[in-house]
């Protein structure tokens, strides 16, 4: 005993056993544990890497097809407004053609309607729908003033057009000379400067002859707007007439916020984003995400993410920009700020502009992320909750079997190492390992039972562990194989039917079935199942009320798989009679991004069946179905827009035949008749059937104007109002204005030409100036004074006998009121001290009440001379009968009220004489004897008043008759 106690304990044979005993059992277990859960997480690995790759390549067609629908639906809205703003110069260009024609009409009068600005500013009322605003720099004259009244005819065909769009701010035409009229009226020229040149800003210059002598629509870099509107594009249509004479330009303003609330509400699926940039790399539309993606820094509020300039950034989206400004259409994935973005893109053609779709590719291989989670967690709860306790377990066994038998293991104890060495290898059927068993019941026997022990269950556990790896990893290539097959798939409920078949067939189910949201109605509506139950219910219309007890419901509003192992003891399973086998179930939310899609409802007819052991599998397949009805729905949103394109050509068509003015559409390379309108049949006295299909006929009056027309088209592309003499069918010369312009029609190069007859205008526009030469003559050569003036009191119209009286001609009369003539200011405007009405104060009562008046006796002052004259005015009304001034006919009464004044005169003198004599007076007439005059002392010495002898038959005097 003493010797025992006299040897230290650390030197002690059994303390050294213990220890080798214990490390060899730890390291052992180690061992093994690294080795299965290695097997573990590399399979994890195997089935993320697999789902990648199938969920990239998905993603990247998907990405691609959902760029090129919206930069199509966006190209379709861009190429409307330049069609639009080409048929408005059009327009212009026609009225400014037959400017003859149109200056005669009242439509809008510059005289009436427009006046200068408190800063010499030429511009016209709030109660007109466009506003006009002309600089003080540019002089007012007459040629002016008839260019502003033309324009005014666009008021017709503006509103209409600029209301239809709801991302046009504002529609206008700016002339050469220098003036502008602008829609919605929005006082101009309170807004702009009042020397504000407008001919010299780009939304002109870009139309003028020497910057585009294609006569091109073309779009305008990003500018801020002049008259408030903010950041602007506008597309720019010159305006020509049929002499090729340049009138100036058509502006269409498109708002950059309403572009960039458009781009910024895109569909893209994962929280992703569309940006749109120009072909200088200069951003249109950008989010605030996309912002911050590309320049990797948080957005400060006062950044414009507008006009700002990609093509020298320093940033990974470099490479996309370039490919973008060089109009590819593409895919890249790259890195940014840390995070992996996938980005597609492709160029809005008719502008030279470029859309690219961005997402998170975390965001797109979700599936697979969850896939990896999941496995991790299943690893760490197998080392928690088996692999350590039973670690543990054998250490305290081993432990004590080696404190107590220590003293027996000489031997024993290096064949115990060889089995720990075996199994650290993996070789569980070695030789070693198998003849590990004693039947004594010393130390070493019972240590070696324990190892053994411990050997078997490490087996068992590890045979598990691998065999749940590969049922987990079969139903992983399971989900991955039915969301491969459902992927290609286009057709909504062509993919439903399809997906819900296949998911039973490939996972051995009883039942599958899918409900869909329906925001609107609040329920879960059945849109496809499996079988006849499934059929039953969709034909009855099966949905399910909101009900926040109901699995399917609950797993939509968690965003979170709901699981009933066994129903026979859940309480919120609710039976359903045509499905009676039911014995557990699973609802797993389809959840793109943060959206809840529907429910996929999978029911098996044993207990136990589905649980958490097999969720993972069921998640992958509902993120691919859930992707896949994204997909499709997308799908579905580009047919749509690709139908609504279809239609615009139909409504062209539609438009095409209701038109009134002559069209014909020929090819190309052969002249052949494509398509020709009533109206060009009718011009030409030919059938449509006698012309289309047929080589365009000879239509020219002289045949040498043919190939001069021809060469104007193929060198300019268009020819816009050629006044030529063609003939008819039947030999009839008739004027027209033609224009032509090459076109794609039906997919083949063509020419678009319209007529107008004109041979009656020419006639009008005879017969109008010889009208005027007439009246004019007529007007001149009266003495009276003949006038016109407006709602103002300004002259629109004086004869020559007027402008002779004041020594100036009738033109210096034109837009002056009767102040700015010299006409003294009581005379005008009224003086009530001195009785006087006023000239305006009579003009204004006689178009307020729309009635002739006669003014017999009007005083005036001519060459510094008091005159009256004898007036007559009568309410000028338009073609509406709205009152638009007054016309007056004027005669110079002045000797006639002299002659009068010295008559009155006369008659007061002698009136004086008679009073004055003191005999008896009467004064009759001799032809009836009515007396005119007595004086007083007759009156006394008949005594009968004077006033009842006045105007009476002289009395009879006389006492002898």
């Amino acid at each position: 005993m003493d010797n025992q106690n006299t040897i230290p304990f650390r030197q002690s044979i059994r303390t050294r056993l213990m220890a080798l005993l214990l490390g060899l059992t730890i390291l052992s277990i180690v061992i093994i544990a690294y080795f299965s859960v290695s097997s573990i997480l590399r399979s994890g690995q195997r089935a993320q890497a697999v789902g990648n790759e199938v969920l990239q390549q998905q993603a990247e067609e998907f990405l691609v097809q959902l760029t090129l629908a919206n930069a199509q639906v966006k190209e379709a809205s861009l190429v409307d407004i330049q069609l639009d703003a080409d048929h408005i110069a059009q327009f212009a260009g026609s009225v400014f053609d037959a400017q003859s024609h149109y200056s005669t009409q009242t439509f809008w009068l510059a005289d009436e309607k427009m006046f200068f600005g408190p800063d010499g500013q030429f511009v016209n009322g709030e109660e007109d729908v466009t506003t006009v605003f002309v600089p003080n720099i540019v002089e007012i004259d007459e040629a002016l003033l008839a260019e502003i009244e033309l324009t005014s005819y666009l008021d017709r065909i503006i509103p209409s057009i600029a209301e239809s769009d709801a991302s046009m701010v504002a529609v206008y035409m700016i002339h050469k000379m220098d003036f502008t009229r602008y829609y919605p009226n929005i006082s101009l020229g309170e807004i702009v400067p009042a020397d504000f040149s407008t001919i010299s800003d780009v939304f002109f210059t870009l139309g003028t002859p020497e910057n585009n002598p294609e006569r091109n629509i073309v779009w305008t870099p990003i500018y801020d707007d002049p008259a408030g509107q903010g950041l602007l594009v506008t597309a720019v249509a010159p305006v020509y007439t049929s002499q090729n004479e340049f009138v100036g330009t058509i502006g269409i303003d498109v708002s950059l916020v309403e572009l960039t609330s458009a781009i910024e509400n895109e569909q893209i699926i994962a929280d992703g984003y569309s940006f749109l940039i120009n072909q200088d790399g200069i951003t249109i539309g950008l989010p605030e995400q996309g912002y911050e993606d590309i320049f990797e820094t948080d957005l400060d509020n006062e950044t414009l993410t507008v006009g700002v300039d990609l093509s020298s950034i320093s940033s990974p989206f470099l490479p996309v920009i370039n490919s973008m400004k060089n109009g590819e259409t593409g895919f890249q994935a790259i890195n940014s700020d840390g995070k992996d973005i996938f980005v597609a893109y492709t160029p809005v053609s008719s502008t030279g502009w470029s859309m690219a779709s961005v997402v998170e590719a975390d965001n797109m291989l979700q599936a697979t992320t969850i896939l990896q989670q999941e496995v991790e967690s299943a690893t760490q709860s197998l080392v928690r909750t088996s692999i350590l306790p039973i670690s543990i377990v054998i250490l305290l066994a081993v432990g004590i079997a080696g404190y107590v038998f220590t003293s027996r293991l000489t031997n024993p104890i290096q064949q115990l190492v060889l089995v720990a060495q075996q199994i650290g290898s993996g070789n569980w059927d070695s030789v070693a390992i198998s003849k590990l068993k004693w039947t004594s019941r010393g130390e070493i026997g019972i240590l070696a039972n324990a190892l053994r022990t411990m050997i078997s269950q490490l087996r068992e556990v590890i045979d598990n562990l691998e065999r749940r790896v590969v049922e987990r990893t079969d139903d992983l290539e399971l989900a991955i194989e039915v969301g491969g097959a459902v992927s290609q798939i286009q057709d909504l409920e062509a993919l439903l039917a399809e997906a819900v078949n296949l998911i039973r067939s490939r996972f051995d189910l009883y039942h599958t079935q899918i409900y869909l949201v329906d925001p609107e109605q609040n329920t879960l509506v059945l849109r496809a199942g499996t079988g006849k139950a499934g059929i039953e219910l969709i034909k009855k219309g099966h949905f399910l009320p909101y009900d926040t007890d109901s699995i399917n419901w609950k797993a939509v509003i968690d965003k979170q798989a709901v699981i009933v192992p066994d129903t026979a003891v859940s309480p919120v399973f609710l039976p359903n009679p045509l499905l009676p086998n039911i014995r557990s179930e699973m609802a797993v939310p389809l959840i793109v991004g943060d959206t809840v899609l529907g429910v996929l409802d999978i029911q098996a007819d044993q207990p136990n069946t589905l649980t958490e052991a097999v969720l993972p599998a069921f998640q992958t397949v509902a993120g691919q179905v859930a992707i896949a009805l994204q997909n499709a729905s997308l799908f579905s949103q580009r047919e749509t827009a690709l139908a609504s394109v279809h239609e615009e050509q139909e409504r062209v068509q539609t438009i095409m035949e209701s038109l009134i003015l002559p069209i014909v559409i020929s090819d190309v390379s052969d002249g052949i008749v494509l398509y020709v309108n009533d109206p060009l049949a009718e011009t030409i006295r030919l059938s449509r059937e006698a012309l289309i299909g047929e080589v365009t006929p000879d239509f020219y009056a002289n045949s040498e104007d043919r190939l001069p027309f021809l060469n104007a088209i193929r060198q300019n592309g268009f020819v816009h109002n050629y006044e030529i003499k063609l003939k008819r069918a039947d030999g009839d010369l008739f004027w027209s204005l033609v224009s032509a312009r090459i076109i794609n029609y039906q997919g083949v190069p063509a020419i678009l030409t319209s007529l107008i007859d004109i041979n009656d205008r020419k006639q009008i526009e005879e017969d109008i100036r010889e009208r005027e030469t007439l009246m004019r003559t007529i007007i001149d050569s009266t003495p009276d004074w003949i006038f016109v003036k407006d709602v103002d009191h300004r002259y629109r119209m004086v004869n020559q006998s007027y402008a002779n009286s004041f020594h100036i001609t009738p033109d210096d009369f034109i837009g002056k009121n009767d102040l700015e003539i010299g006409f003294p200011e009581e005379i005008v405007k009224g003086s009530p001290e001195k009785g006087i009405r006023g000239f305006w104060a009579d003009d204004r009562e006689i178009m307020e009440s729309g009635e002739l008046k006669v003014i017999p006796e009007e005083p005036a002052v001519v060459d510094g001379e008091d005159r009256f004259l004898n007036t007559i005015k009568a309410p000028l009304k338009d073609a509406a009968g709205r009152v638009s001034g007054i016309v007056g006919f004027v005669h110079d009464i002045t000797d006639r009220k002299q002659i009068e004044k010295a008559l009155q005169k006369e008659q007061e003198r002698v009136q004086n004489i008679l009073e004055s004599i003191s005999v008896p007076l009467v004064i009759s007439k001799i032809v009836d004897g009515t007396v005119d005059y007595v004086n007083e002392p007759l009156a006394e010495i008949i005594r009968v008043p004077r006033h009842e002898l006045m105007g009476q038959v002289t009395p009879d005097f006389y006492h002898n008759p």
